[in-house]
């Protein structure tokens, strides 16, 4: 392999289940810095809801052994996290919990809901379990919906959270970082992140701001 300090990092996007944990040195020696790891949810009822996993207790536990091995090669680890048909709040706070619990271990997360596409298998599964089409949406206009996920979550509730769930793990120097990675431009320095990030409305930035922008947020109660 090639040696750490004379080659590019790189990215790469696997599942929870599949990253062979016992490679990870010689991958970290190739260059490899982050992992896009498909979690989708740390809430045992929603990993069975989705046909994740029939045995979520084992997957979790996977989950945070791949997290320490990260941890242990200098690898960051960024999550992927799906709201989903059936998501109430006790449901969000399982998964939010399950993440701060090893907040330490993970680099970012990042949050979507579920959007339901043209031709996609049928509605009836996500409907069952308390989805439902938002007043005025209609899949012919787009092709797709952005689907209210429960009676508890709308999908505005559930847009909301994709900001928030953020907040509770990775500051503004977490997001930078991660996103230097294969995503900005070469030479888009951090100083010029914290300058752009000005510009932004705040309230929907997906990480929390540190002292270096003299601005402190403790991230969210969910």
């Amino acid at each position: 392999m090639n040696n750490r300090t004379n080659c590019n990092f790189w990215r790469c996007t696997t599942r929870v289940e599949t990253v062979p944990i016992s490679m990870l040195n010689q991958l970290k020696e190739s260059g490899l810095k982050v992992l896009d790891i498909g979690l989708e949810s740390a809430s045992k009822q929603q990993l069975l809801n989705m046909h994740k996993t029939v045995y979520p207790e084992k997957y979790l536990e996977m989950a945070e052994n791949l997290l320490l091995a990260c941890k242990e090669n200098d690898i960051w680890v960024k999550f992927n996290l799906l709201l989903y048909a059936g998501e109430t709040f006790d449901t969000i706070k399982e998964t939010t919990n399950w993440l701060l619990e090893h907040k330490s271990l993970i680099k970012y997360v990042s949050v979507s809901s579920l959007v339901y596409y043209y031709n996609m298998d049928s509605i009836s599964e996500l409907i069952k379990l308390g989805a439902s089409i938002p007043s005025g949406e209609y899949i012919e206009n787009n092709g797709y919906i952005n689907l209210n996920l429960s009676p508890e979550i709308s999908h505005e509730t559930a847009s909301s959270l994709s900001y928030q769930i953020p907040k509770l793990i990775a500051s503004q120097k977490d997001f930078y970082d991660i996103k230097n990675i294969s995503y900005f431009e070469n030479g888009y320095t951090y100083n010029q992140f914290l300058q752009d990030i000005k510009k932004c409305d705040l309230s929907t930035l997906p990480f929390y701001l540190n002292d270096d922008y003299n601005q402190k947020e403790k991230g969210v109660k969910i």
